[in-house]
């Protein structure tokens, strides 16, 4: 199904009752729901001072109709920041749409999610929209801890003390790009448990300090790292890392295994402790990957880019806080943002992989809150120097928009920070994220040389 362009945002997006179409945005190719749900905002870009009244038209289309249907009978609720519920019950669209009204007086997000069921036994189809109120002005309660950057300069500490002892394997490399890309399966050393484990290539030949360096990161999940070809057909110096310092090219059932054995609820292992959480390993990793990729004598010793979406986001934007020679950030759908969200008046679970829960408004457990707060991008995200772009998803429920501008925001240098917005996107990077991505890129490509020659 294709959106239309629109001088309104097109915001609502078509989704089975499943929760991965609802937040991909999409279908696969085999998907034709008879129903889809569409929204059009009354602000341009979906976003709105506070206080002021949003309004968004809903309505019902069949399969492959531009006109809405007329008098269905529909549900869901408004939920957004600062407490906003509001249910909607058998709401009759008599006249081929409903306007859903919503208002936020302090900083943040709503979501409408509205349900669509044609019979009692009948399947439901769903759809969610996303509006903003001054998101820019989000700003965060801190529970930084006084010794953030002590805790991590100690950590820095413990990984120079392990040498960085890489290994690069060859990987054949068939096709087109056979003779053109070199590739390697490659480890080093790391503290905190596990080697950095990743694919590296780089153009066939590259003579030293020629290339530009860029590194990727990985979403939640057990997964090998790719084979960065493409990155290296453009010139790059790139290293794509897994996240868990674990074997790549291996079948799938071996991820399988460790999906549900070793590495089940990796995310949530001694969170309450900020010296063993699975994260501080996972740093380590993050850190001891941009020193691989520096000793290569390919590197021009200048460009370092970094990119990750969802978790990978997240260690893009520690790899920046933590090495002053990244040059670039980019964060799709960052996760670990906002951790504290949970014990702020705004509501919200903060960021996946929302580690604080509460009872009666107070942490379950104060030394999970204390511990993970050395975690929390948006801390990471202050210390950040470079030039950074960031994504967003309005209908994102896994790494909210609201947790995401809270990284946001709190990065300090201005001038050279951008985000963008997709009212229409869930937890993904939406083409419009990619291309702006490729775009920052060529432009910092750009600058970056073009301060070499002056």
């Amino acid at each position: 199904m294709t959106v239309k362009n629109s001088i309104y945002a097109l915001v609502l997006f078509f989704a089975l009752a499943s929760t991965a179409f609802a937040q991909s945005g999409v279908f696969v190719e085999d998907d034709k729901p008879p129903f889809h749900f569409e929204a059009k905002a009354d602000s341009e870009n979906s976003l709105y001072a506070c206080g002021e009244l949003a309004k968004v038209d809903v309505s019902l289309h069949a399969a492959g109709s531009e006109n809405p249907i007329d008098g269905f009978k529909f549900s869901g609720e408004i939920a957004g920041d600062w407490g906003l519920k509001k249910q909607l019950q058998n709401l009759d669209s008599s006249r081929g749409g409903y306007i859903a009204e919503a208002a936020l007086k302090k900083p943040g997000f709503v979501l409408i999610k509205l349900k669509f069921q044609p019979a009692a036994d009948a399947k439901a189809y769903e759809g969610l929209a996303g509006i903003g109120f001054d998101p820019l002005k989000i700003k965060p309660a801190t529970l930084e801890p006084t010794d953030f950057d002590e805790f991590w300069s100690k950590a820095k500490e413990e990984l120079a003390s392990v040498p960085l002892n890489s290994k690069m394997q060859p990987v054949e490399i068939a096709g087109a790009q056979a003779g053109k890309i070199e590739c390697f399966d490659i480890k080093a050393d790391c503290a905190g448990g596990a080697p950095v484990s990743g694919y590296m290539a780089r153009p066939t030949g590259a003579k030293p300090h020629s290339l530009p360096a860029i590194v990727t990161y990985h979403g939640a999940g057990v997964r090998s790292a790719l084979k960065p070809l493409e990155k290296a057909s453009k010139g790059f110096l790139a290293l794509d890392v897994n996240a868990h310092g674990i074997e790549n090219g291996q079948p799938s059932s071996y991820y399988k295994t460790l999906r549900n054995g070793a590495l089940k609820d990796y995310q949530l292992r001694d969170c309450d402790n900020p010296q063993k959480i699975y994260f501080r390993g996972m740093f380590l990793r993050v850190l001891r990957s941009l020193e691989f990729i520096k000793a290569q004598p390919e590197w021009d010793g200048r460009i370092l880019i970094v990119s990750g979406m969802s978790q990978g986001g997240a260690q893009a934007i520690v790899a920046a806080a933590l090495d002053p020679q990244v040059s670039l950030c980019v964060a799709h759908v960052p996760a670990l943002c906002y951790l504290a969200e949970p014990l702020e008046a705004r509501g919200g679970n903060g960021g996946w992989p929302y580690f604080i829960k509460t009872k009666d408004g107070a942490p379950e457990s104060q030394a999970l809150v204390d511990a993970v707060q050395y975690y929390d991008a948006a801390t990471f995200a202050r210390r950040i120097k470079c030039a950074t772009l960031f994504s967003v998803g309005f209908i994102d429920t896994v790494c909210p928009p609201s947790t995401v501008f809270a990284a946001f925001n709190k990065i300090i240098n201005v001038d050279n920070k951008r985000i963008v917005n997709n009212p229409e996107g869930g937890h993904t990077v939406t083409q419009k994220a990619s291309e702006a991505e490729e775009r920052t890129i060529s432009e910092h490509l750009k600058l970056m040389n073009s301060a070499r020659i002056q």
